[in-house]
C-alpha cells in the first residue's frame, strides 16, 4: 500500500545518532516530499525526530498519536518524540492513517509559490537592492520565488562545483543578461543541462554576490524543467541515425510486445530480453512466443556462472540469438555479442535498470536499447513490489506459518518449493520472506536451488533492519513510484543521457555494479 510518510528506524546506531535524527529527516523529508519519522532504538525504548511538509500539522498528528507516545513536541513543521520500542509498529500505523486523513496525493508533489514571472534582464543590482528592505528572510518571511520561461542555457557554462563535486552552477541568458545560476546538490542533473542548444523554464530566488570586489546578480535556482520547444518528444531513436554513437536507444514504450518482439527476433540478431519475475519469464516463453521460436534460452537466479559462459560460446558460435532472464547478466563473456537489450516490463530501482544496460556500453558496434513496457504496466509493478516487499506484520505472521509447518515435519526440515505452492501466501512473498528469515538467523536452507529444506534455528531475538534485504525492500518501496514515472514519462533524449552517464560511471568489469 502506498504510504503516505517515511519512516525509518534502526538499533544499530550509536547514542551520538540521537543528535542527528533530525538533520536525516529534514534531509529525507527534502528527498521525497513526505512527513518523515527517523528513530533510532536504544533497548526497549526509541528517540526520534520528525519534519512535515505543507499539509499536515506535525504537532497535531503526533497528538492524535499520544497514546502511544513516552513523550512529544514540537510545531508543525518539526518535532521530537519518545516511544517504547514495542509500540513502533502501532505508532507506524496510526500515524499514517492520520497523515491519509488530512493529506492526498496530490499535496506529496512540492509545489513552489512563486512571487511573478519575469525576465532575467528585469533582475538588476538596483531591483534587488530594492528587494533587501523587505529582509531578514526565513522561514516566516520566505524570500520572494520568481518564475522564467526560455532561459537559455549558455553552451559549455554547465559545471560540477564544491568539495564534494554535487552541486550544479551554469549561465542562463535571455539574449539580453547572462546571470549565473546555481543549484546546491543537483550535480546529477549535470547531463540534461550540458547539451547544446537547452532553454529551461525556471523557479528561483535571486540574490546579489560579492566577489574580489565585484557585485554580480545569482539566481539560486528551486527547481526546473528543460521548456517543451526544446526538446523532442516523438523522436522514436535517440542519437539520432545521422548522429554517431555506439549506443541507442529506441522509443516503443506502449507498443504490441508480441508483434515487436516477433519482428526484432527476424532479424536474426543477438537479444536480451528482460521480464519482471520469473512468473512474466514463464508468460514470456510459453504463452507470449510461438514454439517455433528457435535459439532461445532462458535466465534467472538459478542460472550458474558457468551456463552464462556456455550462453556466450553459443552466442559466438550463432547457435543462440536470445536470452530472456528475469535477473541481470554480469557474465562479461556475454556482453560483446549483444546486439539489442529489450525492456519488456518496468524496473523497479534505478540501480537494477542502469545495470541492465551497462553491456550495450561495452562493445564497439553499435547496440540498442529497447523500450517496450507501457503504462498497463505502471499497475502491474505496483502490485509486484507490494508482493515482493512485505510489511512488518506480514512478516511476523509469515514467520508463525512457516514455524507451524516445519516443526509438524520434525527434524527433516521441510521442503522449500512446497512452501510456494501459495498455502502461506503469494509465493513471492513467501520468497522473499525465506530470504529475511535466514538472513536474520530464524532459518537455514540446504541443498540446490529449486530442492531446497528448510530448517529452524534457535529461536533469537533480531531486528529486521539487521535483514539487507528487508532494508532494501523498504528503500524500494518509498522510491519506486519516481523511478516509474522517469521510465515512463521521462523524453527519450534525457533518458538516453542519464543512461549514458551512469553506465559510463560505471565500471563494467566489477561485478558488484
Amino acid at each position: 500500500m502506498f504510504s503516505f510518510f517515511f519512516f525509518v528506524d534502526s538499533d544499530r546506531w550509536n547514542e551520538k545518532a540521537q543528535g542527528v535524527v533530525g538533520i536525516v529527516a529534514a534531509k529525507l523529508m527534502q528527498t521525497y516530499y513526505k512527513p518523515t519519522i527517523v528513530l533510532a532504538i536504544n533497548g526497549d525504548e526509541a528517540t526520534g525526530s520528525g519534519r512535515c511538509i505543507e499539509g499536515l500539522d506535525l504537532a497535531k498528528a503526533l497528538v492524535a498519536c499520544t497514546d502511544l507516545l513516552v513523550k512529544h513536541g514540537g510545531h508543525k513543521a518539526a518535532a521530537g518524540l519518545t516511544i517504547k520500542t514495542s509500540k513502533i509498529p502501532r505508532f507506524r500505523q496510526a500515524f499514517d492513517e492520520y497523515a491519509r486523513e488530512q493529506l492526498t496525493e496530490d499535496a506529496l508533489t512540492p509545489k513552489l509559490d512563486l512571487e511573478f514571472e519575469t525576465y532575467l534582464s528585469l533582475l538588476t543590482l538596483e531591483t534587488l537592492k530594492e528587494l533587501e528592505q523587505f529582509e531578514p528572510f526565513g522561514q516566516d518571511n520566505p524570500a520572494p520565488q520568481f518564475g522564467v520561461r526560455r532561459a537559455k542555457v549558455v553552451d559549455g557554462s554547465p559545471i560540477i562545483m564544491g568539495k564534494e563535486r554535487n552541486h550544479l552552477k551554469m549561465l542562463l541568458s535571455d539574449d539580453v543578461v547572462k546571470l549565473s545560476a546555481i543549484e546546491w546538490g543537483a550535480a546529477d542533473k549535470f547531463v540534461t543541462v550540458k547539451k547544446p542548444g537547452v532553454a529551461l523554464d525556471a523557479a528561483f530566488s535571486a540574490q546579489i554576490n560579492e566577489w574580489q570586489g565585484q557585485r554580480s546578480v545569482q539566481l539560486m535556482l528551486e527547481d526546473w524543467e528543460v521548456h517543451s520547444e526544446s526538446r523532442n518528444m516523438n523522436w522514436d531513436v535517440f542519437p539520432t541515425r545521422e548522429d554517431e554513437s555506439s549506443v541507442r536507444l529506441v522509443n516503443r514504450r506502449n507498443t504490441t510486445k508480441k508483434n515487436y518482439l516477433l519482428n526484432l527476433f527476424a532479424r536474426e540478431e543477438s537479444c536480451i530480453i528482460y521480464v519482471q519475475d520469473d512468473e512474466m519469464l514463464d508468460n514470456l516463453l510459453t504463452r507470449l512466443l510461438p514454439e517455433s521460436i528457435e535459439g532461445i534460452v532462458r535466465h534467472d537466479v538459478t542460472t550458474t556462472t558457468a551456463e552464462e559462459t556456455e550462453f556466450a560460446e553459443q552466442l559466438a558460435r550463432g547457435e543462440l540469438r536470445t536470452i530472456a532472464s528475469s535477473t541481470v547478466i554480469e557474465n562479461p563473456h556475454v556482453f560483446p555479442f549483444v546486439k539489442h537489450i529489450v525492456f519488456c516490463h518496468l524496473t523497479p530501482s534505478p540501480d537494477l535498470f542502469f545495470k541492465r544496460c551497462v553491456p550495450a556500453f561495452t562493445t564497439e558496434d553499435t547496440s540498442y536499447l529497447h523500450l517496450i513496457y507501457g503504462d498497463a504496466d505502471g499497475a502491474a509493478i505496483q502490485n509486484w513490489v507490494t508482493k515482493k516487499y512485505p510489511e512488518k506484520i506480514e512478516l511476523q505472521k509469515l514467520y508463525g506459518g512457516v514455524r507451524k509447518i516445519v516443526q509438524s515435519n520434525g527434524a527433516d526440515g521441510y521442503a522449500e518449493k512446497a512452501m510456494l505452492n501459495g498455502t502461506l501466501g503469494a509465493p513471492l512473498t513467501v520468497e522473499t520472506g525465506l530470504t529475511i528469515f535466514e538472513e536474520l538467523g530464524f532459518i537455514e536452507r540446504s541443498g540446490e536451488p529449486g530442492h531446497r529444506c528448510v530448517r529452524l534455528c534457535p529461536a533469537e531475538k533480531s531486528d529486521l533492519s539487521r535483514s539487507p534485504t528487508y532494508l532494501r525492500g523498504n528503500m524500494i518501496k518509498q522510491t519506486y513510484p519516481s523511478f516509474v514515472d522517469f521510465q515512463l514519462k521521462e523524453n527519450i533524449e534525457s533518458m538516453w543521457e542519464r543512461i549514458e552517464n551512469e553506465c559510463q560511471i560505471s565500471d563494467p568489469s566489477n561485478s558488484s555494479l
